[in-house]
């Protein structure tokens, strides 16, 4: 969290909203074809090995194959739609987008070896991806603004090289998991695939906010805009790290349980996490008029409101995301996969109308309109899918003596 304020802070100070909107321009592609042609299978994986652990080698072979072939595909189509966003931008910025591409397929294959740790639950060397890569990004903006050679290019590079690195190293340590063992292969992959494609939904509403929102404002919002708009979301998302820790291990650890088990630790860290979520917001939402300018420059004091709008929006897409893994680890994505993805679909008009009349705040408001409506098909699902009663949001008394007992466990140790 820490760490990529910091490179946050690096970056916009360096370039100015121009020039962060420059980078983030050309620095979305990756991260954003990874999302999209991924298709679930890093997910499918986890639920599939968790479930048929006899299996896991043949699973690790199959989806090793099928993520290699969909990088390439991501790479071409990127190579195509890049130009068609980049419209209002230059020959060099366009250009520069295309040659980044290349960084797609080692992204993807980062999230299915991190999906492979997971099932083992070597949730340490799995944090490992989640922090070192902004490390050395950190690290490496350092160094180039020493050299002042920090430019909305060279930024690019310094945050693409290190998954790139970190894919590498991960792939080296996990070569024997990952030996081609494709018997089976044809079976293998439909299994892979259907759950897959089922989840691909919510996994793909979970990057929306994130990357693929910002293809949607990228054409309707010029340099100096979508800067103050990366940095709102890049700001907002900070708070976002507790209910993604808790999906980290929510799901692995519920795809073994009933079903019974499963809603009442989905309930319990949903209160949980959304209870110190909310209080985390609303810190924010009090210091960011005075810290957002001190920390980025004068010239972002326009990024305040929004930042406050995408706070709200981030508390509830959070808690959104904590009760689906209930869904996933079931069995049952597909179904609310679609509910949810109505949802989703609502942002595309909204933005397109709110966008040209109300700028940055529209595309702000655009999200958070979406992901109310997400939430409340995520909560009504519960009835008709795994017949029970959602779980409830308020803090419980028991909530807060786990919690309590669980600390107290972890400082003795």
């Amino acid at each position: 969290m820490v760490v990529n304020l910091a490179t946050g802070v690096i970056v916009a100070r360096a370039l100015a909203p121009a020039g962060r909107g420059e980078q983030a321009a050309m620095g979305v592609w990756s991260a954003t074809l990874s999302s999209l042609f991924l298709i679930g299978l890093p997910v499918s994986l986890l639920y599939n090995a968790r479930r048929f652990p006899e299996e896991r080698r043949k699973l690790y072979s199959t989806a090793l194959v099928l993520v290699t072939v969909l990088g390439f595909v991501a790479i071409a189509v990127g190579e195509f739609v890049v130009p068609l966003f980049l419209t209002k931008y230059s020959w060099d910025v366009v250009t520069f987008s295309r040659l980044m591409l290349v960084f797609t397929l080692p992204m993807m294959l980062l999230l299915l070896f991190q999906a492979s740790l997971e099932v083992r639950s070597d949730f340490s060397t799995s944090n490992l991806i989640r922090y070192v890569p902004p490390v050395l990004t950190l690290g490496a903006l350092i160094v180039l603004e020493l050299l002042h050679r920090l430019t909305p290019y060279t930024a690019v590079v310094a945050y693409a090289l290190p998954p790139a690195f970190m894919c590498v190293y991960i792939g080296w340590r996990l070569r024997a998991e990952f030996t081609l063992r494709l018997n089976d292969f044809a079976a293998t992959a439909k299994r892979l695939l259907r759950y897959g494609g089922q989840s691909y939904t919510i996994d793909l509403i979970g990057q929306f906010s994130m990357q693929t929102a910002q293809l949607l404002v990228v054409g309707e919002l010029n340099a100096a805009e979508l800067g103050l708009y990366s940095v709102a979301l890049n700001v907002s998302r900070i708070i976002n790290v507790l209910h993604i820790s808790l999906n980290v291990v929510l799901f692995p650890k519920a795809s073994s349980l009933s079903t019974e088990a499963i809603l009442a630790l989905t309930g319990r860290a949903a209160r949980i996490s959304t209870a110190l979520t909310i209080a985390m917001g609303v810190f924010f939402m009090l210091v960011i008029p005075v810290l957002l300018p001190l920390l980025y420059g004068r010239e972002f004091r326009g990024a305040v409101m929004i930042t406050s709008i995408l706070i709200f929006e981030v508390i509830v897409s959070g808690v959104t995301s904590v009760l689906a893994q209930a869904f996933m680890a079931t069995g049952r994505p597909g179904a609310v996969a679609i509910m949810q993805g109505a949802g989703t679909l609502l942002a595309i008009p909204l933005m397109l109308v709110l966008i040209p009349r109300f700028g940055i705040v529209g595309a702000a408001s655009a999200l958070l309109v979406s992901t109310c409506t997400r939430f409340v098909f995520i909560m009504s699902s519960f009835p008709y899918l795994l017949h029970a009663k959602p779980p409830g949001l308020f803090l419980l008394r028991g909530d807060v003596h786990y919690l309590r007992d669980r600390l107290a466990m972890v400082g003795k140790s």
